[in-house]
């Protein structure tokens, strides 16, 4: 069968959108459909309105005593504004890759470049995801310092394995899922996460 030299790529695409919309501070995503695969890119703010499929990444930041990274989200943060969720967590932009979009945001959200992660966990998009597909990835246990993003966060702090647990079954209220399911994703995982 021929190819159709005037059929373009989707990193054409998006490249060419993403050049249009630069200026308007425009972040593009890609919307999914019920297998996963990707139909159209879109505005993140339209995405939301209409509540679409999307992808998105979590990330636990550990350090060298083992312990996670969570943080507050800011007031002003929709959904969940003031609770405790992951170390970093967020959307995946058109034309990137989880594993892109997860060092992207570590960076973006508490200033750690340079760690390696591991995915951990996936889960496709449902309703009960906040109609994101999931990707969760652990970092490598490390001396780096965790600065958040005042945009992001009004808080940070270490917690065991123990204290995670504790902060779920005393006050579910003030964590994100997104941390509910990351803690329960460890708890299935076979993680030298104890000291």
């Amino acid at each position: 069968m021929p190819v159709d030299n005037n059929i373009k790529s989707l990193d054409y695409y998006i490249r060419m959108i993403q050049d249009d919309v630069l200026e308007q501070d425009v972040e593009l995503i890609e919307v999914l459909d019920n297998s996963g695969k990707t139909l159209m890119i879109m505005p993140r703010s339209e995405l939301v309105k209409q509540e679409l499929f999307f992808k998105a990444v979590l990330i636990l930041f550990i350090n060298k005593n083992k312990k996670i990274y969570i943080h507050k989200r800011a007031k002003h943060k929709k959904p969940y504004a003031g609770m405790w969720t992951c170390s970093a967590t967020g959307f995946v932009k058109a034309g990137e890759s989880f594993e892109e979009a997860a060092f992207r945001e570590l960076f973006e959200e508490i200033a750690i470049s340079g760690v390696r992660l591991n995915l951990i966990a996936k889960h496709k998009a449902e309703k009960n995801t906040g109609n994101a597909a999931l990707a969760l990835y652990i970092s490598e246990p490390s001396n780096f310092i965790p600065c958040f993003n005042t945009d992001e966060a009004e808080d940070g702090m270490f917690v065991d394995l123990e204290e995670l647990n504790s902060l779920i079954v005393n006050f579910p209220e003030l964590l994100t899922p997104a941390l509910k399911w990351a803690y329960l994703c460890l708890n299935n995982k076979e993680l030298d996460l104890k000291l």
